[in-house]
Parts: C-alpha cells; structure tokens; sequence
C-alpha cells in the first residue's frame, strides 16, 4: 500500500491538522494572486459544473497542486477537460483537494469525474433506477452500508454517502474482509451480500469500530485506526498474508478519501 509507512503516519496527522485550512486555501485563490499557501502536494484540482438539477465535477490528479493551478490559470485552454477559462478561475471555479499519494487522486478521478449526478437523487428513486450512491445506517454496535438506496429503511436513518464505486465489486470485496475486521475490533456477526454489508459488534465504543463508522460518515481516518493499521502493516513484514493485509488496508484508505472528496462537493453545491 505504501512504501514508507512511517513518513506516511507522519504526513496524515499532518493533514489532520490541516483539514481545516482547506477551505481558506480555496478561499485565498480566488481573491489573491498569489499561491504561496497552495500546497505542493499530491491531490486533484477540479471544476464543479452546476445546473439547475444536475451537476458534474471534472477533475485533474496532480503530483504537485500548486504547480498544475499555475499552469491551469496561464494556459487554461490546454486544459480542455477542466472546461475552464480565465474568468472562471479568477471567479473561484478552480478547486483543489489533497491526497495522501497519486493513486488516490486517479482513484477519485476513475469513479467520480466526468459523470452527471442529481442534486436530489433520493428524490427521483425508482426500483429500476435506485441511483449511484451508497448509504449508511449505524444502530448500537451495528454499521450497515448500503450500496443502493434500501426500500426497507427510512431515509431520516440513514446517511448519504456517495457514489463511492461499484457496489457489487465491493460486496465480492468485504466479503473477504470478513477475517480482517475481526482482527480491528470483536466482531459478533458480519455478512456482504444482497446489494449491502453487515458489521455488527458487542463493543460499539471500540476504538476502532468507531474510527470505521467515522471513516464512512465523514471521510476521516481517525488517528487511533490510521496508527493502529500502520502498526499492523508494520508488525506483519514477515507474514504470508501482507500483501492481502496492504490491500485491505487501502480499500478503507480509498474509501475515506473519495468520501472525503464527495463531502467537500456536497459543501460546494447551490441547493
């Protein structure tokens, strides 16, 4: 999953600490020329498209954020799939968001770019058309995701989450996570299938069942499951299964990022 396990425990508490300036970067670009305090570091720079009930984000995965927004505003036309110009930008239509590493920027950009979503999707649910995005109830020890919109459940207990990936690749996926999560906190029953996925465990204030839920609602990896998981990696270098371990470890890294992502989209929509 990644090469330096221990920079990488280092850079996330940073951005931890740094979440929250994000949004006064953007800010700062849009009414300053210069981008001094645009990071230089690996994420995505991307273009909302709104109408009045659709929208559409394209997006650019870049090593260096700072040095491809300087290029974008000298030359935007070069850059045809942002479709920006300079008044857009000067505007603020030209946004970033940071990732760990350039995967998980071509990971937003493979499942969320360049597609047209509703703005109110609960709204047009039907049984032939249930939408793209996942759901999530959470319920006294019990995490249920759904990767459709459920007809059993009621909207008021459930949270959206986004169109986050293909959900009958992901249920094949947690299903065999089953051993994994048993091994992030007791877990008492689990099951994926039938368009959802079921973790329930007897001890809901767990560490790490909390961070799990937490990394599906708001797109965080708490600091105790991110050190716990690097531990993990790094106690395991001699084991058979480390490179399933790697794996599974960066589906929940995948997964809080392009949630991540998808919340900062929701702050940004007109609704």
């Amino acid at each position: 999953m990644f090469d330096d396990i221990s920079f990488l425990v280092q850079e996330t508490f940073k951005d931890v600490e740094q979440h929250s300036k994000k949004k006064f970067f953007s800010q700062f670009m849009a009414q300053n020329e210069s981008l001094d305090e645009v990071p230089e570091t690996c994420g995505i720079l991307y273009h909302l498209q709104q109408n009045a009930s659709t929208f559409v984000v394209r997006v650019l995965p870049s090593k260096n954020i700072r040095a491809d927004f300087k290029n974008i505003k000298k030359h935007p036309d070069l850059y045809p799939n942002l479709r920006l110009d300079a008044e857009l930008i000067e505007a603020g239509k030209l946004q970033f968001f940071e990732c760990d590493n350039i995967k998980l920027a071509r990971s937003i950009k493979l499942n969320l770019a360049n597609k047209r979503f509703p703005l109110h999707e609960e709204n047009v649910f039907n049984v032939s058309d249930p939408g793209d995005s996942w759901w999530m109830s959470v319920n006294e020890g019990e995490l249920k995701v759904y990767f459709k919109l459920s007809h059993t459940e009621k909207l008021n207990r459930l949270i959206k989450l986004g169109p986050l990936g293909d959900g009958k690749v992901y249920e094949n996926l947690f299903l065999q996570m089953r051993g994994y999560f048993q091994k992030l906190f007791p877990l008492k029953n689990f099951s994926s299938g039938y368009g959802q996925i079921s973790i329930v465990t007897d001890e809901p204030k767990d560490l790490n069942f909390q961070g799990l839920v937490q990394l599906f609602s708001q797109g965080e990896v708490s600091p105790d499951l991110f050190e716990f998981l690097a531990r993990w990696e790094m106690s395991s270098e001699s084991e058979g299964y480390l490179d399933s371990l790697k794996k599974a470890n960066f589906t929940l890294i995948e997964l809080a990022t392009l949630r991540g992502f998808w919340r900062e989209v929701e702050g940004r929509l007109e609704i």
